[in-house]
């Protein structure tokens, strides 16, 4: 199996409540990376941003509407995250 080296990058993981998200968010933070956790069941994310450790971030779910033109790089540069 390859192993990579993600040191110092950032990864925003949808649907991270469960399955692939979940399991994907672990794979990555064993690799070094900063992990940001978004998904529609709070209690599921907050579960796994304490397995992670204190560093991972939640980002709630959004409802993301084309004539608002919604993009998560805007959300996550204006400040809506906490616990980084």
């Amino acid at each position: 199996m390859t192993s990579y080296d993600f040191s110092g990058k950032y990864f925003l993981v949808a649907r991270a409540g469960g399955g692939i998200g979940s399991e994907l968010s672990r794979q990555l933070k064993k690799s070094g990376a900063n992990v940001f956790l978004c998904g529609r069941d709070p209690q599921k994310l907050e579960a796994l941003q304490a397995e992670l450790g204190a560093d991972g971030a939640i980002i709630p779910q959004i409802q993301v509407s084309p004539t608002l033109g919604f993009s998560p790089i805007r959300y996550l540069s204006a400040g809506h995250l906490c616990n980084i």
